[in-house]
């Protein structure tokens, strides 16, 4: 099928987006445009990586009204006596003239935006593209000028902004004013082989191995739905041609998927399947119920501690990217070198995944493997595999 050529030129990836808010987004106020449930949101963090000095704030922007934003505060100067004429005052009356009370109306931000930590914040403007006009208004200033109200944001502040395509039918609206102070960046979908990077990477819990596995075979579900004429083309990912569809893949609903594969063996065959259908439509949820299968029958990471040369080999391509990926996530300094004794008994092309695996800069045991000596002895006799393609 041919490709939209408006979906896929000049579009960034979610790191070269990150990138240029991290370098320009104290003068710039950008955009981030894309797909539902891609990432978007994740980006504070990414950008707090890189800027590790400044404090995070995420507001979001759908759930504001006006009065969110900034609300009034009584203020008041009390303007004393002139001490000349006190003295006359005194001597005339022998009274104590009151100062003069002129009482003003400031406004105070909600704490979401950071200004009262008067150190450099990034404020992330979610969802602005569906809130209320009143609100957009409100955060003009914010995104031009580094200031709401009175009060300017620290020196180095950076703003910036999220919202989903107008294409997907969501109700994203903004007025000419306000989009001309900003800098658009259409987002495009991370490819099967970018999420499964992420997911091997990702901190806290992983994504669970079955649904690497599946993204790994089935580079379909990232398609962008410009790309898909017919939404039956594609029964895998949303289409705003078929509204029926309301359970859909995209990265959120996967990484949900993996939440629930986390706690298969509590649950029977009916009610995952009725669970993953629910999270990633009908059919991604029926069609990824084979890889649980295939899941079950894989070999356990206590198999390889105790013996690697004689652990159950996985019996097709599916299953020894599940053990690969599994492996990769679950990495530790126990775990290394038996893992390489096994990987020696797997395919050329196992023995590839894995390699590029462990060299990916972003790869969080990278240090750790490349340092053991059985890994720089499989790396000097396989390292030729190492440039096939990333994991």
């Amino acid at each position: 099928m041919a490709k939209n050529i408006a979906t896929t030129n000049f579009q960034m990836n979610i790191d070269n987006a990150v990138q240029a808010i991290a370098l320009l987004g104290s003068d710039i106020t950008h955009m981030l445009r894309g797909d539902m449930g891609n990432g978007k949101s994740s980006t504070l963090p990414m950008v707090g990586e890189i800027l590790p000095k400044h404090i995070l704030c995420y507001v979001d922007c759908s759930m504001l009204d006006l009065g969110d934003v900034m609300l009034p505060d009584i203020n008041e100067i009390r303007q004393t006596v002139n001490e000349e004429i006190q003295s006359a005052v005194d001597k005339a009356v022998e009274k104590q003239v009151e100062p003069v009370v002129r009482k003003y109306v400031t406004y105070a931000p909600n704490e979401a935006f950071g200004i009262h930590f008067n150190v450099p914040v990034i404020i992330m403007l979610d969802e602005l593209g569906k809130a209320n006009q009143s609100v957009q208004l409100a955060l003009t200033r914010l995104m031009q000028e580094r200031q709401l109200g009175n009060m300017k944001l620290p020196e180095g502040s950076i703003v910036y902004a999220t919202t989903n395509k107008g294409s997907e039918g969501v109700g994203d609206m903004m007025r000419m004013h306000t989009c001309n102070r900003l800098t658009f960046i259409d987002l495009r979908k991370s490819n099967n082989m970018e999420w499964i990077e992420w997911g091997i990477n990702k901190k806290g819990k992983k994504i669970n191995p079955i649904v690497l596995g599946y993204a790994k075979d089935n580079p379909q579900i990232f398609a962008a739905f410009e790309d898909v004429e017919r939404p039956e083309d594609n029964l895998a990912i949303f289409h705003p041609k078929d509204p029926s569809r309301v359970s859909f893949v995209t990265g959120r609903s996967l990484e949900k998927a993996s939440h629930i594969l986390d706690q298969r063996d509590k649950f029977d065959t009916h009610t995952l399947t009725c669970l993953l259908m629910g999270t990633l439509g009908a059919h991604t949820g029926k069609d990824i119920m084979t890889f649980v299968t295939l899941a079950d029958k894989l070999v356990k990471r206590e198999d390889i501690l105790k013996d690697p040369n004689n652990a159950p080999l996985p019996q097709d391509a599916s299953s020894t990217c599940m053990v690969i990926f599994k492996a990769l996530a679950s990495m530790d300094r126990e775990f290394v070198t038996p893992f390489m004794t096994y990987l020696d008994r797997l395919s050329n092309e196992a023995k590839g995944m894995f390699g590029n695996g462990v060299k990916d800069e972003k790869y969080f045991a990278r240090s750790m493997v490349m340092n053991t000596p059985k890994f720089q002895e499989f790396a000097g006799k396989y390292n030729y595999m190492f440039t096939t393609g990333k994991v």
